[in-house]
């Protein structure tokens, strides 16, 4: 009776039976013999035989019943376990996912990064190719500066007149010539012979584009210091003077008056060349020929 009570009642005992027929059968087996040998009891010691009897088939039913409910919990423990597992492959599998778009976000943002910095590269290109050509267009000029420095440096220089030649066809040329032109006046260096009204010499016989083709942007420039002879450059003494080394030269040597003169250019920042020119008239002659710019 107790049997059919806990299977009616318990579908874990239910579920129980049906995995486990061979214990059940033991239940049955023991009820039965129980059963059969009830009666058969009789004397001093029936009853506690009899309690003892029905203790087992109590006990044993029970033990059963208690089984089935630890089956029933191990069975939704495996299965809490499988949905924790698959719970936790799903999360794996979302967080690979997660990851992956993160790292695309991060190629993404280093891509965009790389991208920038050509972008912002290719601008101070444009931008310094700007101030390049800014740089070409823009005409010449002696800041003032210049000129109280090149005075300064030209004052230990014995004083002679100063040949500048330009060539015509080049407007900016002409005009950065009258000023060189009048920076050696305020240091008193006199106008060069066949000078014209400004104190240059325009030589008609040399244009513009001769000049383009002779002095390239290259090794260009802004002036030549020309002459006959064959000595290069300022070789007399000079001092340190107020942060410049200023040539002493305070003998009549046309060659290194001029030489030294070229030396004060360079200091106050003016770039200049040498060169032996054959075609001037008499040994000794020099002259600062005035560059055009390079087109």
């Amino acid at each position: 009776m107790l049997f059919l009570v806990l299977l009616f009642l318990s579908p874990a005992f239910r579920e129980f039976v049906s995995k486990h027929p061979g214990l059940i059968g033991v239940l049955i087996a023991v009820s039965g013999e129980v059963y059969f040998d009830w009666k058969k009891e009789s004397g001093r010691h029936a009853k506690w035989k009899k309690f003892f009897m029905a203790l087992l088939v109590v006990s044993l039913a029970y033990e059963l019943y208690e089984a089935s409910e630890s089956d029933q919990k191990a069975a939704d423990s495996i299965k809490l376990a499988g949905v924790a597992m698959q719970y936790a492959a799903n999360s794996s599998s979302n967080s690979v996912e997660v990851l992956r778009q993160v790292a695309e976000l991060n190629k993404e943002a280093g891509d965009a990064r790389i991208e920038a910095g050509m972008a912002n590269e290719r601008a101070a290109n444009i931008e310094s190719n700007n101030l390049v050509l800014k740089a070409k267009l823009q005409p010449r000029t002696i800041t003032l500066t210049q000129i109280t420095n090149f005075i300064f440096l030209t004052e230990r220089i014995y004083k002679i007149p100063i040949k500048i030649h330009v060539p015509a066809g080049s407007e900016e040329a002409v005009n950065y010539a009258y000023h060189i032109r009048k920076m050696l006046d305020a240091a008193h260096f006199k106008n060069g012979e066949d000078a014209n009204v400004w104190g240059i010499n325009v030589d008609q016989n040399i244009f513009l584009v001769d000049s383009a083709d002779i002095y390239s942007e290259k090794n260009w420039s802004s002036i030549l210091f020309r002459e006959s002879a064959t000595n290069k450059g300022f070789i007399g003494f000079s001092e340190i003077t107020n942060g410049f080394h200023r040539p002493i030269m305070e003998v009549n040597d046309t060659n290194q008056i001029y030489a030294a003169i070229s030396f004060c250019f360079t200091e106050v920042g003016i770039t200049n060349d040498w060169s032996a020119e054959s075609a001037l008239r008499n040994v000794g002659d020099c002259e600062f020929f005035i560059s055009p710019k390079p087109q």
